[in-house]
């Protein structure tokens, strides 16, 4: 529901803060339009691609499946395979 989805949604922008913040970003800079606004806007609308990728996978369909059926690039599914892949390296 909602309140599950703002959760979420919140709890995102406190990793993304945590993240940035350990290779140097300032904390603002995750409170303005380039990191929360997109976020939300990302996390909430229907024609953003990462949301139709995380939709589809809330929907049990596979991977490939949905990507091949966008007909265009989600750059969240490979940045997030690279995100914690230097969380793990830098254990964050």
């Amino acid at each position: 529901g909602n309140n599950a989805r703002a959760s979420l949604v919140a709890r995102g922008l406190v990793e993304m803060t945590r993240f940035g913040k350990f290779f140097g970003a300032r904390e603002e800079t995750f409170l303005g339009l380039s990191g929360a606004g997109d976020l939300f806007l990302t996390a909430n609308s229907t024609l953003s691609r990462n949301f139709r990728v995380g939709l589809g996978l809330a929907q049990n369909k596979h991977l490939q499946e949905i990507l091949d059926n966008l007909g265009e690039v989600a750059e969240g599914v490979q940045t997030s395979k690279e995100i914690y892949a230097l969380a793990q390296k830098n254990e964050i």
